[in-house]
């Protein structure tokens, strides 16, 4: 995260790359594998890693790729 961020655009641009990525819809998946998910797209094989890393206990986040409260956060 280190790597790109702070990203300039705050909330906009969040809302912006998210309509680009799934039209805003947070159970949305590429076709025609699947292999992509959620808001942002996230990768299915690399969500688990992303969980682990970047969701706080204290937020009581769904495990989820799917889940629009966790992949919007």
């Amino acid at each position: 995260m280190e790597r790109f961020g702070p990203v300039p655009g705050g909330g906009a641009r969040a809302i912006c790359i998210a309509r680009r990525e799934s039209g805003l819809d947070p159970s949305a998946t590429s076709s025609p594998t699947g292999r992509y998910r959620g808001l942002y797209q996230h990768d299915r094989d690399l969500w688990p890693a992303r969980y682990d890393r970047y969701a706080l206990l204290a937020w009581e986040l769904s495990r989820r790729a799917l889940d629009g409260r966790t992949n919007g956060s």
